[in-house]
């Protein structure tokens, strides 16, 4: 927790492609900030000077580097560490409305959902095409949160009852009907199954969808009252987080 605490809680932290993250390692070459990093740093964060941040490929893999007077970027540390966790927490749903969408992309990413997935529904709303900026959304909602892991994101080309459901995984569903809390599922923490979330749409499930589910997986409630898709998503993915273990392992 120490080296966690050192690498991410008490500096900022930024993102280098994966495609360029090997070889700034091994280079030495520094490398000049992005004109998104230098507002964020110097004008938002009034970071002033040479400063320490945290540099990850998106993927897990972190290490220490300073950004000098010229807003370039130069490796500090030759410690490489692997940021993980201990199991995959993952959503599945179909598209909502954008401005929903978009705020659910950012909360969700805050809580350290590991992958979202939009699958086709008999209720859905239109599919949303701006993919790229829903990872933009995640990715500057990582800088904020000090989250070095970006979600994946995607669109599957599957409906609900479709879908190739992974054999090494435990699915839940929400349905406000049930009795149910996700405590009441006595969900196995040493466990490394992913644990995934299959969330409705806008305008619920279809009948034939809903008992699909009913027949299939574990339902739970979230909440007292109905609770908007978005809203259900981000409260689901932050209860099952509890069973999830952050790992971080030096490489090098």
């Amino acid at each position: 927790m120490d080296d966690i605490n050192k690498l991410l809680i008490n500096q900022p932290l930024i993102f280098i492609d994966k495609n360029y993250f090997t070889s700034f390692l091994s280079g030495g070459e520094s490398l000049p900030l992005s004109p998104e990093d230098i507002r964020h740093y110097r004008k938002v964060l009034r970071l002033s000077k040479d400063f320490h941040v945290t540099i990850s490929n998106g993927e897990g893999l972190i290490t220490v580097a300073v950004v000098n007077g010229q807003n370039r970027l130069s490796l500090l540390d030759k410690e490489l560490y692997y940021f993980s966790r201990s199991r995959k927490t993952r959503l599945i749903m179909p598209f909502i409305k954008r401005k929903g969408l978009e705020i659910m992309i950012q909360k969700l990413t805050e809580t350290g959902v590991d992958e979202i997935e939009f699958i086709q529904s008999d209720h859905q709303v239109l599919e949303y095409e701006k993919l790229d900026r829903l990872v933009n959304i995640a990715q500057n909602a990582c800088v904020q949160s000090k989250n070095p892991v970006i979600p994946i994101i995607k669109i599957s080309k599957y409906n609900l009852i479709d879908y190739p459901y992974a054999q090494n995984a435990t699915y839940i569903w929400g349905d406000y009907l049930s009795k149910g809390y996700l405590e009441s599922l006595h969900i196995n923490k040493e466990s490394s199954e992913d644990l995934v979330f299959i969330n409705g749409p806008e305008g619920g499930w279809s009948s034939s969808e809903k008992m699909f589910l009913q027949n299939k997986f574990l339902a739970v409630t979230l909440s007292e009252n109905i609770l908007k898709a978005e809203t259900a998503a981000v409260c689901a993915i932050y209860e099952l987080k509890k069973y999830c273990n952050n790992l971080i392992v030096k490489k090098r």
